[in-house]
């Protein structure tokens, strides 16, 4: 039976109370990890990168999984990696935020808000293969979107990030080969104006998704032993 692939996502608001995040990293998230978020200029990508790592902690403790962030490194490729018994990935744009795990495995998740590519971009990291599909759906604005999320996700998954360049990947095949291990994209649908990828060892996942208010997060944010302790952690 394949491994249920667990998602939390929330949803950033347009005002943010910076005084009140800043003082909630400093307050409850000490250390390394609340450093490398304060170093952001805007609010909203310190508040990005605190909710995931929130949804993270909130998955952890659903599942029943004794571990929490201060445990976390980065393994090269920049993937941040907790315990070999499971596998997680976050992702954040725009006014979303998700993260997903899977016990056992790989994973890789990305998110992208819906908009225009350049075209030189595309001929840059897209496969002849994709070009074409998006040539022959000149309509589809989220195709090329979608294209460039499948592979980030496939990148995220393998563990080498940008080390494996978008050009590498054809997102037109039901799969991608690489180091002796095949992956497989699922495509999930979380919010109107998103598009959103998850990338595995496996096709046909189930999937188990939920909302968590950024309200909520926060509400639980003392219960969460976040940093203790010395660690080494990277951005996700």
């Amino acid at each position: 039976m394949k491994e249920i692939i667990h998602i939390a996502y929330t949803i950033i608001p347009e005002i943010i109370q910076e005084s009140k995040i800043d003082a909630l990293l400093v307050e409850k998230i000490s250390g390394e990890q609340a450093r490398r978020i304060l170093s952001y200029k805007s609010p909203k990508d310190r508040c990005a990168r605190l909710a995931g790592r929130l949804l993270l902690q909130k998955l952890l403790q659903q599942n029943q999984l004794p571990f929490h962030l201060s445990q976390m490194v980065v393994v090269p490729g920049n993937k941040p990696f907790i315990h070999h018994s499971f596998d997680f990935n976050i992702a954040h744009s725009g006014n979303m935020v998700v993260c997903a795990l899977i016990k056992g495995g790989r994973i890789g998740i990305d998110i992208e808000e819906i908009r225009s590519l350049d075209v030189p971009l595309l001929e840059a990291i897209f496969t002849e293969n994709e070009l074409k599909l998006i040539a022959n759906h000149p309509g589809d604005v989220s195709l090329p979107i979608q294209i460039w999320v499948r592979k980030e996700a496939i990148q995220k998954a393998t563990g080498k990030g940008v080390l494996l360049a978008h050009a590498m990947i054809d997102t037109t095949l039901s799969f991608f080969d690489f180091e002796r291990e095949r992956y497989y994209n699922n495509d999930v649908r979380l919010c109107d104006g998103y598009t959103c990828t998850i990338a595995t060892l496996e096709s046909g996942h189930t999937f188990n998704i939920q909302y968590i208010s950024l309200s909520e997060l926060f509400q639980n944010l003392s219960s969460y032993q976040i940093n203790k302790g010395s660690s080494q952690n990277g951005e996700t």
